[in-house]
């Protein structure tokens, strides 16, 4: 053009043109990089205009569909006190509950699971000596589906992310306790009273006795009015909501509505138990990984639970108790992950806490 070349003027800038141009290269060399390995344009987004960038994401996380992962893996609740029963009608008080689960794929169609409940004659889950402490066990084996997304997700927030499923014991056992304590003796004859007059499923109820019952065992009539039991005894197909709760989309804990033989019934409760945490399982059980600095870390957590849980029964119940115990607040880093070589240790010392072989 008319403009004059400045030969001066090039020797004093070259030094910022040859700057300039490296920049530029070094920017276009990153975006295509990325471009190639990246397959979309995020990693370009981020170099250009970071905070445009989480700013998208927040919006598809926050739109993305709520996760629907069916349950899988053993589940642990915190002690609830002052529970009440499910065991008939009688007035109860001064009861806590433990609940322990597991659940494992087993087909395209039904997955297996597996749940512990045991009330407790104090209000801190404490298994202690049977004859004081336990007022029922109820253990139960089945099949379970999840039926995907509650329409009622969209409809109420209450409902948010709840996943409709359905469980069908197959296999039940219960147990009530012959106990020297005049108040919960009572308590449980009322029981068990109930239970025989509205369904004997085959057998007399009794306590002191292992009970064990399998689908169809009680004959229920279709539209009867049954304990809450009876149902379970016999295998009637029920009905409920879980949701996972948090952020973690791995399923970390979810909560659970309560169940219903009625299958509108049941899809109408919304999730509102207490969270239920899966329990890590890092396979270290090797007792030898127990050294002296680990052993001294997991001492009085180990030791406690020893002691503390000693009266449980079932292998979840146990599992459910140590896990309580070494890891007091559930939502924080494991413990019982930390310790599982220590808790394998102890079991071999004695073979009354065999327990302590848990799966952790």
């Amino acid at each position: 053009g008319n403009k004059t070349f400045n030969c001066k003027e090039f020797s004093r800038n070259k030094k910022m043109a040859v700057s300039r141009c490296i920049a530029a290269l070094a920017v276009c060399i990153a975006c295509t990089s990325a471009f190639d390995n990246m397959e979309n344009m995020d990693a370009i987004e981020s170099f250009i205009a970071p905070n445009k960038t989480t700013q998208r994401r927040s919006i598809e996380k926050a739109n993305a569909p709520p996760f629907q992962g069916s349950l899988k893996g053993t589940f642990v609740a915190a002690c609830v006190a002052d529970s009440g029963t499910w065991f008939g009608s009688a007035d109860m008080f001064n009861l806590s509950m433990s609940f322990a689960s597991t659940y494992t794929p087993m087909d395209e169609t039904d997955d297996e699971f597996e749940i512990d409940y045991t009330q407790y004659y104090n209000k801190d889950c404490n298994p202690g000596d049977e004859e004081r402490n336990v007022f029922a066990r109820f253990h139960v084996k089945g099949t379970w589906q999840n039926h995907g997304l509650n329409p009622l997700a969209s409809a109420n927030k209450a409902f948010a992310n709840a996943i409709k499923a359905e469980w069908v014991p197959q296999n039940s056992t219960f147990f009530f306790p012959r106990t020297k304590n005049a108040e919960m003796q009572a308590k449980i004859t009322l029981v068990v009273r109930e239970l025989n007059q509205k369904c004997s499923c085959g057998q007399h109820w009794v306590a002191g006795k292992l009970m064990t019952f399998h689908k169809g065992s009680c004959k229920l009539q279709p539209g009867g009015s049954y304990p809450f039991f009876c149902h379970i005894a016999d295998g009637s197909q029920s009905f409920g909501n879980y949701k996972w709760v948090g952020s973690e989309d791995n399923g970390y804990s979810y909560q659970s509505s309560p169940i219903d033989f009625y299958e509108n019934q049941g899809y109408s409760n919304p999730p509102s138990s207490v969270l239920r945490y899966r329990v890590p399982s890092t396979g270290a059980r090797n007792p030898e990984a127990c050294d002296l600095l680990l052993y001294y870390s997991c001492q009085d957590p180990v030791e406690h639970s020893a002691e503390y849980c000693r009266g449980c029964s079932t292998a979840l119940e146990c599992s459910g108790c140590v896990y309580r115990n070494e890891d007091t607040d559930l939502s924080q880093d494991s413990t019982w992950a930390k310790c599982c070589p220590c808790n394998w240790q102890y079991a071999s010392t004695n073979s009354v806490y065999d327990f302590m072989k848990v799966p952790c």
